[in-house]
């Protein structure tokens, strides 16, 4: 059986969201818990029940034509609006809603980051519906993130606010003070490897030598052989 439910807009109009695909032996809602499985087609059995068939496909019909159908695939989001209001993030599947003024953006979600508009606005009036949909980090004046999206690492400095898609590429997220010190745990160090990351100096000293580290300018400590990484975001760190 489909399963709908209905929606009630600001404005007062009622809309009826179907999920999940319509089976064939079902038609908009009408099903055998409605009066039994219905024949469409005439087999020879009393004019009245041929009418009451006939009648019955052209509810149908005139039910069908007052629906849209909007289909998100496998690797896909949408973000339904009605009159530019946003609705709801529909997830993979086919999707019926009476006609109306409705527009559908959708998403690759091959590219993880949900470039969502005015995404702070709807944290605040529809939080419940894009946190369970996307993992969303916020960064302070003092304050950068490492994000992982899969086998790729990117960066967020401060005073930002970003999002990424659930459910498709693993997203992980670390957030880091930068008051409590720029230096990147040697474990994040191992993880990035030699790739060059934006807001983040990758150093390594070689056996038999000793680095020394400076931070605008000024000495800070010196460095044993070994990897290292620093957060560069509104600082300049140097290695001699």
């Amino acid at each position: 059986m489909t399963k709908s439910r209905w929606r009630c807009d600001r404005d007062g109009v009622s809309s009826r969201i179907y999920l999940g695909t319509v089976p064939q032996s079902t038609a908009f809602g009408l099903s055998g818990e409605e009066g039994g499985a219905v024949n469409l087609r005439g087999d020879g059995r009393s004019p009245a029940l041929q009418s009451a068939n006939a009648s019955i496909s052209g509810a149908i019909n005139l039910e069908n034509a007052m629906f849209r159908t909007f289909y998100i695939k496998p690797n896909e989001r949408g973000i339904l609006y009605r009159r530019s209001d946003f609705k709801t993030i529909l997830r993979p599947g086919t999707h019926y809603l009476r006609w109306g003024h409705w527009m559908l953006q959708t998403f690759d979600l091959n590219q993880p980051e949900a470039k969502i508009e005015n995404l702070e606005l709807l944290l605040q009036t529809h939080p419940m519906a894009i946190n369970a949909n996307v993992e969303v980090v916020k960064t302070q004046f003092n304050q950068a993130a490492l994000v992982r999206l899969g086998q790729r690492w990117m960066t967020i400095g401060p005073n930002q606010l970003r999002a990424f898609w659930r459910g498709f590429i693993e997203v992980e997220t670390h957030l880091f003070n930068l008051e409590e010190g720029l230096e990147l745990p040697a474990a994040f160090v191992k993880q990035l490897g030699s790739n060059k990351i934006d807001g983040i100096d990758l150093i390594q000293v070689s056996e038999s030598q000793m680095g020394l580290l400076y931070e605008q300018g000024n000495f800070v400590r010196p460095l044993a052989p070994g990897d290292y990484g620093f957060w560069t975001y509104g600082r300049k760190v140097s290695v001699r």
